[in-house]
């Protein structure tokens, strides 16, 4: 299983270690910075100029949930997406996830969770049953999401925060590190705080 990473950050540099810990031979990345390096892997030039076989997955390595959602948009007809799921990550077989997401080491993905295309389930995030995560979400590091909880496009939950039950967290809204969502948060708002109340800037 041959991997092309897109990205050539800090987020990437995860991305590389979880693929490889998965069973993938990274055989370069992408980015438009000529002079990035990641690992010492081949950079095999900017995005818009790469050819590749369709043999060859392609995953976006970039944390920003609006820049996945574009170049998803700008090259889905061009590259095989990429799934990749560290084996310390424990999944149900009951649970789905789409192509484009990475799932790091410690996460749990519990029964008929959906986890939707090009998300990020960071380290030891927890998802419970019957979760719906819509695309280009973001799932940081220690957050938990419990039973029934709804993640619609482009949300953040920040790093050891959680959503109750059976809550909505809408469209691009961010939960910031460590904040307790008790009612559901409108789109395009970040929260902060427990409870989680809508952050105003002065």
């Amino acid at each position: 299983m041959k991997l092309v990473i897109i990205g050539a950050g800090g987020h990437a540099k995860v991305v590389v270690d979880t693929a490889q810990f998965a069973g993938w031979q990274v055989i370069g990345f992408v980015d438009n910075n000529l002079d990035a390096n990641l690992f010492g892997l081949p950079h095999l030039g900017k995005l818009s100029d790469l050819e590749l076989q369709k043999d060859v997955g392609v995953i976006i390595a970039i944390g920003s949930n609006s820049v996945r959602k574009k170049l998803d948009l700008e090259f889905s007809n061009r590259f095989s997406w990429a799934k990749i799921i560290h084996p310390k990550a424990v999944i149900s077989g009951r649970a789905i996830i789409e192509m484009g997401t990475v799932v790091f080491a410690g996460a749990v993905i519990q029964a008929d969770a959906i986890v939707g295309r090009h998300c990020i389930v960071n380290t030891s995030a927890s998802v419970d049953h019957d979760c719906t995560i819509a695309d280009y979400c973001h799932v940081a590091p220690n957050a938990t999401l419990t039973g029934g909880v709804t993640l619609e496009t482009g949300a953040f939950v920040g790093a050891g925060s959680i959503v109750t039950p059976n809550r909505r967290v809408g469209s691009w809204a961010i939960l910031g590190a460590g904040g307790v969502s008790v009612k559901d948060l409108d789109s395009n708002e970040t929260y902060a705080g427990i409870p989680a109340k809508r952050f105003i800037s002065s």
